[in-house]
């Protein structure tokens, strides 16, 4: 948080307008923490444009009202795939076939996450049985999120693919 916030103020102080583009905010749980980044972002900001509602409302509760706010879609939407050549590529390194159907889960390590590892198998779980489609977990911090994806596949009682090597953005989307 504070890395992000001070990169607003160096960028003011060197003269630049700042536009905080595709932002997901929050959540910000500390009482001081979130005055902070209020007052700051209030300051130091020009112009928002958020990635969903939630975000909004994060923002809202800590009175951020000064820059303009924009609820928009997500950046990484507009980006496009990879060659088809890097995604077969990447289809044929992590077992996946290219007629079977399959649902994303981008794994990602939060607070309390060993908790909700149970709630994420039976999701998985339930998109298999119910819709035929085998879930691909694939860890967004590869180093942090692969345990996680790991332990969630060992808790499935259907299929699943772990992602289990490093890709760019592009060869993901694609």
């Amino acid at each position: 948080l504070y890395f992000y916030l001070s990169t607003l103020i160096f960028a003011r102080i060197f003269g630049c307008r700042v536009m905080m583009y595709g932002c997901g905010i929050g959540p910000v749980r500390r009482k001081f923490n979130r005055r902070l980044a209020g007052r700051i972002i209030n300051r130091f900001a020009h112009v928002i444009t958020l990635r969903d509602p939630n975000s909004m409302e994060e923002l809202n509760s800590m009175r951020v009202t000064r820059p303009k706010m924009t609820l928009a879609a997500d950046p990484t939407l507009i980006l496009s795939p990879a060659k088809p050549e890097e995604i077969h590529s990447a289809f044929f390194r992590e077992g996946l076939q290219e007629d079977v159907d399959y649902a994303l889960f981008a794994m990602r390590s939060w607070k309390n996450i060993d908790e909700k590892l149970p709630h994420i198998a039976k999701a998985c779980d339930y998109v298999y049985n119910t819709f035929g489609l085998t879930p691909v977990l694939m860890p967004m911090e590869h180093d942090k999120d692969l345990p996680i994806a790991e332990r969630i596949a060992e808790l499935m009682g259907a299929p699943a693919v772990v992602v289990r090597n490093r890709y760019d953005v592009h060869t993901v989307i694609g």
